[in-house]
């Protein structure tokens, strides 16, 4: 969804465990986004309308582990749009300790 300030996304997806040692973030972001994971402010991320040429990948555990739920989960983005665009491509990775 645009509109003249935002680019606003989410997506669900399902979870069988919630049984994680950690959460991260791995994304592309061209712009500054505030991530949400079920409705809990997780992360920001500020670029300043810089082009970002790779992937970044950051720890969101202390707020996101709480708000990850066995079953349906809501994981969404609010980017703000700069004169040149908007692009962010994320992913959220839960980590296991090996036993």
């Amino acid at each position: 969804l645009f509109d003249k300030k935002h680019m606003l996304m989410r997506r669900t997806f399902d979870v069988k465990s919630v049984d994680f040692d950690s959460l991260r973030i791995k994304g592309l972001f061209h712009n500054d986004v505030d991530i949400y994971l079920n409705g809990v402010h997780v992360a920001r991320v500020v670029q300043a309308g810089r082009n970002a040429k790779s992937m970044t990948d950051f720890d969101i555990t202390t707020a996101g582990l709480p708000a990850l739920r066995k079953g349906a989960n809501v994981l969404a983005a609010k980017a703000t749009q700069h004169p040149r665009g908007a692009h962010v491509d994320i992913g959220l990775l839960g980590v296991k300790r090996p036993e």
